[in-house]
């Protein structure tokens, strides 16, 4: 405990120097930018404490309802009906309990699937040493050990990308599993589980690599796909990784009222197809299927 001790103090002294340096730098901007970085931390510290009062304040209320109801229980009961009534509303509050328990149970029970099948996909389309989890509000969060810490990664437009996509592979596959386990416990609905996923833009901010790797997540993920990629995105290892499972290739033809030779095409497999064509009137796109 005195070694993750005196690793904090270090760390807090470094950030008071590192903040001394700022507010003495002379670069164009620092400055501002400083001013906008406390002003936050204020603002961030005025609404933990925020936070804090009504936490404080449903702790209140929370003990005022348990006093009551024990008031309630040790009250005499002379008239039948009333006698009743209690027994309804102690039933009805137990049941209440169990369900609560039983959801607290489910939930926590998916929440590990889920958080196992999230590592799993992200592991296979990262080579970067980042754990991916889930925690107990299902919130996501991705970090990395330092020196036997596990400290929080700052995750860049790439890595938000990849830790998306492997959230939404992890719930589509998580949906199927629990679709054939109801079906082993009798009838359901012929496509319960079974949802169709929509992507836009799933490569944007990914390089070659990830391009690929998520490529082949994104095959793996839905009974039924719909991806919707950019020319820069869409060719090359994205094209190959994916083409063996489409179905159904289109291209998205934009019409432009734009002066000058907007002109251009789009070449997949070989074939060049319309990629953008002038307009005499209005601006409009069309999706045009490639066979």
């Amino acid at each position: 405990m005195s070694i993750e001790a005196d690793r904090v103090g270090r760390f807090e002294e470094e950030i008071s120097e590192l903040d001394g340096q700022l507010k003495e730098s002379r670069l164009e901007g620092v400055q501002e930018l400083e001013g906008k970085r406390i002003a936050l931390e204020g603002r961030i510290g005025l609404k933990q404490q925020k936070i804090g009062s009504v936490k404080a304040a449903l702790d209140q209320i929370q003990k005022g309802i348990a006093r009551l109801v024990a008031e309630r229980g040790r009250a005499e009961v002379t008239d039948e009906l009333a006698a009743k009534a209690r027994a309804r509303s102690d039933l009805v509050n137990s049941v209440r309990r169990a369900l609560d328990e039983i959801l607290a149970i489910r939930s926590e029970d998916m929440r590990k699937r889920l958080d196992t099948e999230l590592k799993s996909v992200f592991g296979a389309i990262t080579i970067k040493p980042y754990i991916p989890r889930l925690n107990e509000q299902f919130e996501l969060g991705l970090f990395q050990v330092i020196d036997g810490v596990e400290l929080a990664v700052p995750k860049s437009t790439g890595e938000n990308q990849i830790l998306s996509l492997s959230f939404v592979a992890a719930v589509s596959k998580l949906a199927r599993e629990i679709r054939r386990e109801r079906r082993a416990e009798g009838p359901s609905a012929e496509d319960a589980g079974m949802y169709p996923i929509v992507m836009d833009a799933a490569f944007g901010s990914l390089d070659q690599n990830y391009q690929r790797e998520a490529s082949r997540a994104l095959a793996q993920m839905a009974p039924q796909l719909v991806v919707l990629v950019s020319k820069s995105q869409g060719l090359g290892q994205v094209v190959g990784e994916l083409m063996p499972y489409v179905s159904h290739l289109g291209v998205i033809v934009t019409h432009t009222t734009a002066s000058g030779d907007v002109g251009d095409d789009i070449e997949l497999g070989g074939i060049a197809h319309p990629y953008v064509r002038a307009a005499a009137e209005t601006d409009c796109a069309e999706l045009m299927e490639v066979s």
